[in-house]
């Protein structure tokens, strides 16, 4: 019996396992605090930064691109504010276990075709198109067909993003 706790020593780094019921981690609790902590502290700085950062650079080639009126902004600025989080939610714990490299690009790619036409058709669904029957309505319009801004607006964002990455990762 006393071999079967050695071996079972060793695989825990030397100390014995605790022999806890349900519920009940082998961790100790400051450890685990700390990391929770830590990680919950990076996740939330990220998820701030990077909604920032996307809604100061969309929001500005939005209008560069002829978008105009209160409503637009108010969609883009809710859409975008639900959508960013969603994705880094979905992302960062891969980076946080893992770290940067090019399996991100196997990753965030298909997720940002995801948003892409997320945000497109709940920008086609609350803003229509340029039509007759919008325009008479009284509702806003966007120049162009919202998938085509939603593609061009994520595109730009996540390029800027790619870029502050590698200026960040290089210094």
């Amino acid at each position: 019996m006393q071999a079967a706790e050695t071996a079972e020593a060793g695989k825990t780094g030397g100390r014995a396992p605790k022999n806890t019921g349900y519920g009940e981690s082998d961790v100790d609790w400051p450890f685990g605090i700390i990391l929770w902590e830590s990680w919950f502290s990076e996740y939330a700085s990220m998820v701030s930064f990077n909604v920032f950062l996307t809604l100061v650079t969309e929001l500005p080639l939005a209008f560069l691109l002829g978008v105009r009126g209160r409503k637009i902004f108010n969609v883009m600025l809710i859409v975008n504010c639900i959508s960013n989080p969603l994705l880094i939610t979905l992302v960062f714990p891969l980076i946080w276990f893992y770290g940067y490299g090019i399996w991100m690009y196997a990753v965030v790619i298909p997720l940002e075709a995801v948003v892409i036409f997320a945000e497109g058709a709940a920008y086609r669904k609350k803003l229509r198109n340029d039509t007759a029957e919008t325009a008479s309505a009284g509702r806003e319009r966007i120049p162009m067909n919202p998938f085509l801004l939603s593609f061009l607006l994520n595109v730009v964002s996540y390029g800027i993003g790619e870029i502050l990455n590698l200026i960040g990762t290089a210094g």
